[in-house]
Formats: structure tokens, sequence, C-alpha cells
């Protein structure tokens, strides 16, 4: 469906999905259809009016078609909409039939055959629909059961169930209201254990000084990358420069100034060509997919000249850069330990530069050189101050 959808939000009784909810149609709409069959053929005449008799077969044909529709994988979000029109009209309509038709016999005894269903109807909105509508369309069902009964309410005195009638009324009264208490309730409660379950999701995937990806999620990130079918793919592994000195010399706070700052302009001149993350410590790792080794070093090249830009308060900063360039498919760790290698090699000449490794094809073996004079083998670990 077009737009936002109001259908599958955080109902009460939330689906898994489009298959789950499916399967679940294929069991509740046979059974709903045997029970109104069932229905159909057991009450007489003394409990059958002519709204029955004219609009539960075509609701029996709507429930069939359902029913085949859901086995032959139909549309799930037009079964939740005729299921859902088709049942709160029903009700509601068959409710303001039974109160409002004069002099209709065992007016208490045909009530009863439809009261269950309407707590039913209310499930069932709550468990297809988001939370806002649910709870519009219930308190319009509730609102409407209520206006039934108060228009029905002055004739009572005198009819023979009318006690019976107005303790069923009342009744189911008291369980729409209950119900929609309840489903408010646990409304409420799934939206908090959602806003925590988004909380500790964003906690276990970012960084909390720098707000980027943390290591976990860069390493995810690169492994969906590294094993595309075709393609390129540029990991550069920066490292801020002497930036133990900077915590030596001017503390812990303006480290994690230099940190935030640096993480800013990674991101923002990135935008949305590639990830950026805290790698560690002071290393961040950007993930550019879909680039040569001529626009990688271009790019990695304007970001160490706007770091060394960087207005830091008297604090020199600049940035070393290691970058390697892979043909995907290409082993993740080949990547990460080529651009270590580089960017060993920008330490070692001096720092605040760009270094890059070979071309990698998939088995890791160099096919290339890269446009940076020289060449480093991969290396393992870490090696800098």
């Amino acid at each position: 469906m077009p737009g936002r959808s109001i259908f599958l939000g955080d109902g009460l009784f939330r689906p898994d999905g489009g298959s789950g909810r499916l399967s679940t149609y294929r069991v509740a709409l046979p059974l709903g259809l045997s029970a109104l069959l069932v229905s159909m053929v057991l009450m007489g005449p003394a409990v059958t009016t002519s709204f029955d008799r004219v609009v539960q077969p075509g609701l029996a044909v709507v429930l069939a078609a359902l029913s085949a529709a859901a086995w032959v994988r139909g549309s799930v979000g037009r079964i939740d909409q005729l299921l859902l029109i088709s049942g709160n009209v029903f009700l509601v309509s068959r409710l303001a039939f039974t109160l409002a038709a004069p002099d209709l016999p065992a007016r208490a005894a045909i009530l009863a055959t439809g009261l269950p269903w309407i707590v039913v109807l209310l499930l069932m909105n709550g468990w297809l629909l988001n939370r806002h509508a649910a709870t519009l369309v219930n308190a319009a069902v509730v609102f409407s059961v209520a206006l039934c009964a108060l228009a029905w309410w002055p004739g009572t005195a005198g009819g023979p169930d009318s006690a019976a009638l107005s303790a069923a009324l009342i009744q189911l009264m008291f369980a729409c209201i209950t119900l929609l208490v309840v489903q408010a309730l646990m409304a409420r409660h799934t939206a908090a254990l959602r806003r925590h379950v988004q909380q500790a999701t964003w906690d276990a995937n970012q960084d909390v000084l720098t707000g980027l990806p943390n290591r976990r999620s860069l390493m995810r990130r690169l492994d969906a990358c590294a094993t595309r079918e075709d393609g390129a793919l540029a990991v550069a592994l920066i490292d801020v420069d002497h930036f133990k000195a900077v915590n030596d010399e001017h503390g812990h706070a303006r480290g994690d100034d230099v940190l935030r700052t640096v993480a800013h302009v990674l991101r923002g001149y990135l935008g949305g060509r590639g990830t950026v993350g805290r790698y560690g410590g002071e290393e961040f790792l950007c993930l550019l997919p879909d680039i040569d080794a001529a626009a990688a070093r271009q790019l990695c090249e304007t970001l160490r000249a706007r770091v060394a830009d960087l207005p830091m308060g008297g604090v020199p900063i600049t940035i070393s850069v290691g970058l390697a360039v892979g043909t995907v498919p290409v082993p993740p760790q080949t990547l990460l330990e080529s651009a270590d290698a580089a960017l060993y090699r920008a330490k070692a000449r001096g720092r605040d530069c760009v270094q890059v490794t070979v071309r990698l094809q998939q088995d890791g073996a160099a096919v290339g050189a890269a446009p940076s004079p020289g060449r480093v083998e991969p290396v393992q670990g870490s090696r800098y101050a």
C-alpha cells in the first residue's frame, strides 16, 4: 500500500510479518467461516432476523474468498482491509438492527449470538492495526455500541427480556472498556520497550564519544561490502597523529574534543559516499564502495587537508591515512591488513600523508601497483604510538 500503512504498526498482538499473517489467516479464517455457517444452520427462526438472512450469506462469501486468498498467497494488506471492514460493519450494524427493530421477538437471544464477537472484533483491530489506528477504531466501535444501547434504553420498560438484555449490554460495555484500557496500557508498555530496544541497539553499534558506528558495526558493514559479487571497495584506515601527546600535554578532555571534531569532519565530507566509524582509540575506518584507487586517494587527500586546517585552539592536528583498494569479492581481513600496511608506511614517512597499497584480487594476491611509490607487504596488527 502506498504511503504509511495503518496496518502492522505496534498493535496489541503484532504479527511477525507477511508470511506469519498468512499462516494465521489460513487457520483463523476457515474457523471463522465455520463458526458463521454453524450459527446459520443452528439458529432457528426464533433467533434469526431479516438482517441475518440477508447479510450473513454475504459475509460467508467474503470469509470464503479471504480464506482462498490466504492459501494462494494473496495480498496480505488487502486481506487485512477486507477483514476489518467487513467485521466492524457487520457486527455494529447487526447490533444496531437488533436493538432498533420494532417488536422483535427473543431480542436478548438474538443479541447474545453476536456480543462475544464484538470483543473478538476489538482484539482483531488491536492485532492488525498500529497503536493509534487501533485506539481510534476500537473507540469508535465502543462509542457506536454505547449509542445503540442508549437509543434502545428508553423503550426497555415492560419488555419480557429487558432485564436480561440490559445486563448483557452493561456487561458488554464493561468488557469493551476493560479491553480498551488494557490495549492502551499494553501499547504504552510496548512503545517504551521498543524505545529501550532501539537505544540498546544504538548503544551496541555506535561509538558513544563520536556518534559514529563502532568497530562491531563497521565489521558487519565491511563483510557485507567485501562479499558482493562484483565492484570495487576501498578501505581507508585513519590515525590521528601524535594523539598520545595531545592527551599528555592538553588533557583527556581536549583529546576527546579532537576525536569528536575529526569525526565530524570525516562524516560531513563523506556524506553518502561511504561509511566512516571509530575503529578504536584514535583510529577511524572509512569504507568506500564502488570507487577506483585514484578517486579514493583524492578523497583521502581532501580529508587529510581538511583535518590539518581545523582550528583546534593552538593544538596542531593531522592525520595519516592508509588506503587499500580491492576488487570484490575479497577477504575483509586482507583489505584491513593492506590498509594497515599502508598506514604504517605513512607513519614511517613522517605522518600527515596518504599511502596506498597494491590493488588486490579475490585471493589477496597483488595484481597491480596502486598510485603510490613503493610497495609494502601486509603486516599483522597495528604498531603506532
